[in-house]
């Protein structure tokens, strides 16, 4: 699961550098779609959403999963989740 985290900022950051990210981005970014899938197909997690942006805001989004165990809500990329621990993250 790590191994696929780490995978996931990597392919996010090489894609979207700060030279992409100055225009929206149209791009679907397979790669990185495809790891938000397996993690939700493999039962690793119920749902995930990942989001890249920058001063102009959000230029490229993608959510995998339901929101709910009944799986009657499909995860979106403007769900309100809580997040703890996020500093570490954000600061590194």
């Amino acid at each position: 699961m790590l191994k696929a985290i780490f995978r996931l900022a990597s392919v996010a950051l090489v894609s979207h550098s700060s030279l992409v990210l100055a225009q929206p981005s149209t791009d679907t970014s397979p790669e990185v779609i495809e790891v938000l899938e397996r993690s939700v197909a493999t039962g690793n997690l119920n749902f995930v959403v990942a989001a890249v942006g920058n001063a102009d805001g959000q230029a490229w989004s993608h959510a995998a999963g339901f929101q709910d165990a009944e799986k009657t809500k499909p995860a979106a990329p403007d769900n309100i989740i809580q997040i703890a621990s996020m500093t570490k993250l954000i600061t590194t």
